[in-house]
Order: C-alpha cells, then structure tokens, then sequence
C-alpha cells in the first residue's frame, strides 16, 4: 500500500489554487473560440478563413483532447502527474503562443490541435492531483470548490474574448494563456509532488491511433461536402468511407483488448448504450447551433464581440442552474420524466432559430438562449450521473470513458455536419444575387458571407452584403431545423431505452447454479482486497462503508464491513486507487491501494471517532433562541457553527477531540475554553444579560467543565 505524503493544510489550499486556476484556463478556451470565429473569418480584421478551415479550427481540438485524454491518464500513472500536467501546461501554451501569431488559417488549425493536446494532458492530471492531495471529508469540499471553475469559465469566457477583441488584435484571446499558464507551471514546481502510481495501467497505442484516424478522415469527408458543395466527389465520400471504417476497426480491436480505454460491450446495454446516444445526438446539435450562433450576432446582426459575449451569458447561466434544478426534479420524479421534455425544450429552441432574422429584438434571443442553457443543463448532468450510477462498480470507470468518448465524438461531427449544412445551403441562396457581377467577386462572396460582406464594401455595392445577410439567415434557418431534428431524435431514444416510473418487473427467474459456480471460480482467481475498518486504538468498527476509487475519481469497488469489521472487494483490476472507509460517528479515512495482477492485498483503516458538542444558550434563566455557537481550534480555525432553536439548545458535529474555544454571540459574546472528548460533549452557555430587560446580569467571559457521555 502507498500512503501519499501528508501536506500541511496551507499547503492544500494552494495547490487547490493552482488546480483551479488551470481548471479555468482550460474552461476559457473552451468558449473563448465561439466568440472570436467572426473575427477569424473576416479578410481585414482576421485571416479571411472560410468555413471549413473555422469547423477545423474548432473541431481539431476537440478531436485530439477527446482521443489521448484517457492516453493521458495511464502517462500520468507511469511518469507521474505532476510531470503529465507540466508538459500539458507547456504544451498548451506554446500552443497558444503559435496560435496567437498564426500567419494563416492552417497554421491555426494545427496550433488549435496541439492545444487539444496539452488540454488532454492537463485534464486528468487535474483531479488526480485533487485526489492525492485532499483526503477524507477535505477531499469533497475540494472537489466541490474545484467545479466552481467551469462554470466561471462558461460564463466568463465570452465576455473576456469580446473584452479582447473589442480593445487588441484577435491573438490576444489565445496569447492572454501563456501568462496564466506559466505562474500554474510555477505553482506545480513548488507546491505539488510528483504522485504516480506504483502499478503501471497499459497504454493502448493501436486504439489511439485508430480513433484519431478514423475520426479525422470522416470529419474531412464530411466538412469538404461543405468546401465543395458536392456529396458525389471522391474527395468527400472516399474519407467518409475510410473513417467508418478505421471506427469499426477500432472497436473491435477494443473488444480483443484486455483492459480498454473504450469498452464498446457497455453500449449494447440498453439503458446505458440508448442514453450515451441522446448524450452524443445532443453534444452534436449543441456544437453545431453555438457555431451558427457566433455567425448570427456578429456576422449577421453586427454586434461587436463585447456585447456578443453578453448576449450569451444567459446560455451559461441557464446550464448552471438546470444542473441542480434537473437533479432535483429526478429524485422526486425518477430520470425519464425529467430528461425526454427537457431535451424535447431543447430541441425546440434550437429549432426556434429557424424564426430569427435580422430585425428580431434582442430580449427574445435571450430567453431563447436562456431556456436552452436551462432545459440542456437539466439533461447533461443527470442523465451522466444516471448512467454511470447505474453500472456494476467494477464497470464505472470504463462507462465514465465510453461516456466522454461519446460526447467528444459527438460535438466533433456536429461542427462538421452544422457547419457543411450551412455552407451549402448559403451558396445557394447566394447564387442568384452574384449575376452580373466579376468572376473574383463571384468567387469571394461564394465563400462565406463574411467574405461577400467584406468584397461588398471593397466595391461599394451594398445590396451585396445584404444579399449575403439574406443568405445566411436562410441557411440557418435550414440548418437549425435540421439540427432540431437531431436533438428530437435524442429525446426519443430517451423515452425508449430509460425505464418508465413504477415499471412492473417481470417473473424472477431461475438461479443459474452452474453459472454462479463458474463466477465463484472466477472470482477466486480474480485479485482480492480484504481489510479490516477499526476505530483508533478501539475495536472493529461493524457497517462501515468502504469505497475504492481510481486516481480519477472512478468507483470500481466497494464493501461494507461485517461485525468483525473485516470487508473484501473482489475483482479490482490491477492499479493503484483510493480507498475511502466511512462510518457513522466516525471521521473518513482515505489511503492508497496498489492492487496486483492476481494474489491478495489488504487494506486496514482506523476511524477516529467523531465529537459532538451540545447544550442550552439561557440568559436571565430563559432560552435564547437563534444564537450563534461558533468552536475554534487553539489556532483559531473554524472548526464548528450551529445555530440555537426554539428552546436554546444547539448541536455542533463532526469535531475532533481536544481543547477548543466555544463562541457563543451576545451583548457581549461569552467566550469559553472546552475540552472536547469522543462521544457526545454537554456545554450549556449563560450570556452576560437578560434578553428581557436589557440589564447585564453575567460577567462576559467564563468558564465550563464538559462531560462526556
């Protein structure tokens, strides 16, 4: 077993600084992009690149991050995360820095991919880094402080680009990273040890290089249809055809591999297969409606990137509060009558920019925007939960890699499918205001409208550019019902593949004894880890939940304790994991476990049994309702605060033992020194006047002997 070094605790919280502040970076690349696509298209302000070379732009990282990210976690296994995560980070912003000098659209293209590539190298490494350092109840406030960065991100990653663009050159919302990255790279140098896991997980090179094949030529295929206007060329169905290929190659060399980094055996599971298809269906419209999206404020309606990057705000916000919202709704309806009409709304409101043209008032695009970040918040998040839930907790982490697979996969088609339906079908309805007009002219306005606009003013001819804004309105609007289509299919394949409420089971039936003997027999060849969960310098401690988890967050087993306080978790791969021990009235206890190939390890936890501290608040002999009772270390932490009710009485939990400073807030506060031992600890408080009569009646400071029970 691998214990990680104990950090001391200003320690954590600045590592638990740099963590986020990478966590934001890569957040704000995320959405900085949508606002600057405009930008980029334009021949004076920009490179003048065309559609297709935007689709790579923005499909090319998303492409390389989905593909090597898992790649990237087993790295970090082997040569250690913090050195995984620094290469990330230097990657990511040398990137950034080739980025933001790009001469032309193709050079961004590639500098775009090799920033996927250091984001997938940072993103597992991430949490890892979380996971190693914060243990017990310390590990999920971290984790829940740590998220916070993805939604600052999403809401704020459009307006700093706008910001940018409005005052410097389109490079600077790429250049703004290298900065940031290099004070995160100086953070790791000195604050975080280079954890790695003693068990080196397998890499799977052949996967890797088959998906970002297979990926890539379809992804051609498919945003070249666009370029050419043409389904028929050889140049557009031949790498479609290869791509699907390469795919299907890829998954069944992924069914041959003894430990994948995409199990395609957990899709034929009908609940778990039908929600990652409306998942990807859904990541495919949501790409391909916020590509259309940046083209429609600012190309079409003329909004500056500043008040573009405002206009989207209620987009993130509305994800953000559909998250919880949807959670919510779920544990009181159950999945299916939550998720199928808010992915319906969904759907709708992507469908509903089939109606916006250029004069349509600004405060119903948004409460479009702000309903479909709400109903798509109220799918993504329960829905994943759900599937991943719902697995074998020896399946979880491989479902958690064929989950994000999926997503990935899915906006990256739906950049280059979103994206070709509007080239299309711009070029068409552009085409009958070209005539008369020179063959250059002709050539240029055919592009994009972004280029007519431009050639329009060069040649003073108005009608041009409206011509143009008249053709992208129409393509949209073709697009976005398209794009409609696809998100409504995602709710149908909800509403057949989830479970309906109070659905009957049917007849139980017979045990299959001959299989559960070759499952015994299996499993007793399969690794073990026993242990035993006891209470510090105490006996066992019995009903004890224990939990094992990768580096990464991913369940793979778990047990509760018998009477003994022994536990065993079978069938954990070989690895190195947390494992988490928790108890009531016992503080959590977290450690390291490397598992082997085959044999037994065991795990042994103690429990440091928790404190409570109670009593009654009085002044002048009566209760005081609604008084604050604050405990602080001797160092003077907060480590405890509870409110009286109606009759005085308060109750502080989850204290460690030891002496400690009781703050009870009156006129004056009465401060009280307290000796805290395990169990349950009484220390009632007289405040020094009658809440009555107003007349101090007690001395301010004093004293108290605590019992324990």
């Amino acid at each position: 077993m691998t214990t990680p070094p104990t950090l001391l605790k200003f320690r954590q919280q600045l590592i638990l600084a740099v963590l986020m502040l990478c966590s934001l970076l890569i957040w704000l690349d995320n959405t900085v992009l949508s606002t600057t696509l405009e930008t980029l298209a334009d021949p004076v302000r920009g490179l003048g690149a065309n559609p297709g070379q935007l689709q790579w732009a923005t499909g090319s990282y998303t492409l390389a991050f989905a593909t090597l990210m898992f790649t990237a976690g087993a790295l970090g296994d082997r040569f250690g995360h913090r050195t995984v995560f620094s290469s990330g980070l230097v990657i990511f912003a040398g990137s950034s820095l080739w980025a933001a000098y790009a001469s032309d659209a193709g050079q961004l293209i590639a500098a775009r991919a090799a920033m996927g590539v250091g984001s997938a190298l940072i993103t597992p490494a991430m949490l890892a880094i979380l996971m190693w350092t914060f243990t017990g109840p310390a590990r999920a406030a971290a984790i829940g402080i740590f998220s916070t960065s993805a939604g600052v991100g999403m809401a704020a990653g459009p307006v700093l680009a706008g910001f940018l663009l409005d005052h410097f050159w389109w490079g600077s919302v790429f250049l703004i990273n290298v900065p940031v990255a290099a004070l995160a790279l100086g953070g790791l140098a000195v604050l975080v040890p280079n954890f790695h896991s003693p068990t080196r997980r397998p890499l799977d090179p052949a996967g890797m290089l088959l998906s970002i094949s297979g990926l890539v030529a379809l992804a051609y295929g498919l945003i070249r249809a666009g370029q050419v206007a043409a389904w028929s060329r050889t140049d557009v169905w031949a790498p479609i055809v290869v791509g699907l290929v390469l795919l299907a190659v890829f998954v069944l060399a992924e069914l041959r591999v003894k430990v994948p980094s995409f199990d395609p055996r957990l899709l034929a599971q009908r609940t778990f297969g039908g929600g990652n298809v409306a998942l990807g269906l859904l990541l495919f419209a949501v790409a391909a409606i916020t590509f259309y999206n940046a083209f429609y404020l600012q190309g079409a309606l003329g909004f500056s990137p500043m008040k573009a990057g405002l206009a989207n705000i209620p987009t993130a916000l509305g994800a953000l509060a559909g998250a919880p919202l949807g959670s919510r709704l779920v544990r009181r309806l159950s999945l299916r009558p939550v998720t199928v009409p808010a992915l319906t709304v969904a759907a709708l409101t992507m469908g509903g920019y089939g109606f916006l043209g250029l004069q349509t008032p600004l405060v119903w695009i948004e409460i479009l925007l702000l309903i479909q970040g709400l109903s798509i918040g109220m799918v993504i998040g329960p829905v994943t939960a759900a599937l991943i839930s719902n697995l074998p907790l020896e399946q979880a982490g491989a479902g958690s890699a064929v989950t994000n697979t999926v997503r990935q996969t899915g906006s990256v088609i739906g950049i280059a499918v979103g994206g070709t339906i509007m080239s299309i079908m711009y070029r068409r309805a552009i085409e009958p205001s070209l005539e008369g007009a020179p063959g250059p002219v002709q050539d240029q306005a055919r592009v994009s409208a972004e280029q007519a606009r431009h050639v329009a003013t060069a040649i003073h001819r108005p009608t041009l550019a409206q011509a143009a804004d008249n053709a992208f309105i129409h393509a949209m609007h073709v697009g976005a019902g398209w794009i409609a289509v696809i998100a409504l299919l995602g709710a149908a394949v909800l509403l057949i593949t989830l479970p309906a409420v109070g659905k009957k089971k049917g007849p139980i039936p017979e045990p299959d004894y001959e299989e559960a003997r070759s499952s015994e027999a299996r499993a007793a060849q399969a690794p073990q880890s026993p242990g035993t969960v006891r209470r510090v310098g105490g006996g066992a401690v019995a009903g004890a939940t224990v939990t094992i988890t990768t580096m990464h967050g991913e369940v793979v087993g778990a047990a509760i304790t018998g009477s003994d306080g022994e536990f065993v978790c079978r069938g954990v791969p070989s690895d190195t994991y947390t494992v988490v021990a928790v108890a009531e009235g016992m503080h959590p206890s977290a450690g390291t476990l490397a598992v082997p190939e085959t044999g037994v390890v065991r795990y042994d936890a103690e429990l440091e049994p928790m404190a409570t501290l109670t009593g009654v608040v009085e002044a002048g002999g009566r209760a005081v309702p609604d008084a604050q009772v604050t405990v602080l270390d001797t160092s003077g932490e907060l480590i405890g605060i509870a409110r009286t009710d109606d009759n005085g009485r308060y109750l502080v939990t989850d204290l460690p033992g030891g002496n400690h400073v009781v703050v009870t807030r009156g006129y004056p506060s009465v401060t009280t020194s307290v000796m805290v031992a395990d169990g349950a600890n009484v220390h009632d408080v007289e405040l020094g006047y009658d809440p009555h009569c107003g007349i101090d009646s007690q001395p301010a400071y004093g004293g108290a002997d605590v019992g324990s029970h």
